[in-house]
């Protein structure tokens, strides 16, 4: 066997590992429990503090973009200058 081939990675190795990470969530509730209250977390930091915070900085403009872009879930189909409820021009 060739020295430098056992410092290379095998083909395959990130994807195997982002499957091995998958199903060590899913095999530990310990693991599951801490990702949902990481998720959690973040999304009670967003809801409570930055929103608020960003409506108070930006007024009507942050409101229209509020409607314009969903939260949490990307849109179906991408923002266009003539949309309903569109963000002011600046």
């Amino acid at each position: 066997m060739d020295d430098n081939a056992a410092d290379m990675p095998a083909s395959g190795t990130s994807g195997s590992r982002v499957r091995q990470s998958g199903v060590l969530i899913s095999a530990r509730p310990s693991l599951l429990l801490y990702t949902a209250a990481g998720g959690a977390a973040a999304a009670a930091f967003v809801h409570w503090y930055e929103e608020p915070s960003l409506a108070r900085r930006f007024g009507a403009e942050y409101e229209a973009y509020r409607r314009a872009v969903p939260a949490w879930r990307p849109r179906l189909h991408p923002w266009t200058p003539g949309d309903r409820d569109a963000p002011a021009a600046r």
